[in-house]
């Protein structure tokens, strides 16, 4: 599967080749919020709550700045941030029977450093694929909890590793990387993103995320 998804990136890359030209924008800003679909891969076989980790989706917004590097090639640098919020809940059951629910939320501040590249057709329509690393700061993590008529309220950033060694206690900081492609059309844009963490979450979680964006750019 990885392999036909390089191979039809390739063939995306090539076709855009040969379709469009080179772009003559020197820089741009866009504004752009996001809807996420967020996923972990866990190993919390220690544990039989916080399936609401891998049930989250979660909206963001933020600025992005993109300068030529070179005249001769529409190579960009894009540096930005988005303030970038998520939530998961589920249903706790035993033998199927529902016995309480979890809730889950985090809020994140994410620095983004990409090269773009971008082709035009020199009129209002132009592609932008791009790749490059983010560096967040994850400012709220936090874990609720309510089973047969007990609340339970966990801030991950304090949580359980030392007791039981659940390995769910969640970092201030994270490196990651993202890739994608933005579709614009004279101002507004529309873009496809995948992001992956480099540090974990947490030493038992990496996350993992599909996100989808409109954006204004001048």
């Amino acid at each position: 599967m990885k392999n036909l998804r390089l191979i039809f990136a390739i063939g995306m890359m090539a076709v855009s080749t040969a379709v469009f030209a080179q772009s003559d924008v020197e820089r741009y800003n866009r504004f752009e919020v996001s809807y996420n679909h967020i996923r972990i891969d866990d190993d919390l076989s220690l544990m039989n709550i916080m399936d609401a980790y891998d049930k989250m989706n979660g909206f963001s917004g933020g600025y992005i700045h993109g300068f030529r590097l070179f005249e001769s090639s529409p190579l960009f640098f894009e540096t930005g941030f988005r303030l970038s919020y998520a939530y998961g809940e589920n249903d706790l059951k035993d033998d199927e029977k529902k016995v309480g629910e979890e809730q889950i939320q985090t809020f994140a501040a994410v620095v983004l450093v990409n090269l773009a590249y971008q082709f035009s057709d020199n009129g209002d329509f132009s592609l932008t694929p791009f790749a490059g690393i983010t560096i967040k700061g994850n400012i709220l993590a936090e874990y609720d909890a309510e089973i047969g008529g007990d609340k339970y309220h966990v801030d991950l950033f304090n949580s359980i590793d030392d007791e039981e060694d659940a390995g769910v206690s969640a970092r201030h900081f994270q490196f990651g990387w993202n890739c994608g492609l933005n579709v614009n059309y004279k101002n507004y844009s529309l873009g496809l993103t995948y992001s992956s963490d480099i540090t974990r979450l947490a030493k038992n979680i990496k996350s993992y995320s599909y996100s989808v964006s409109v954006g204004y750019t001048f």
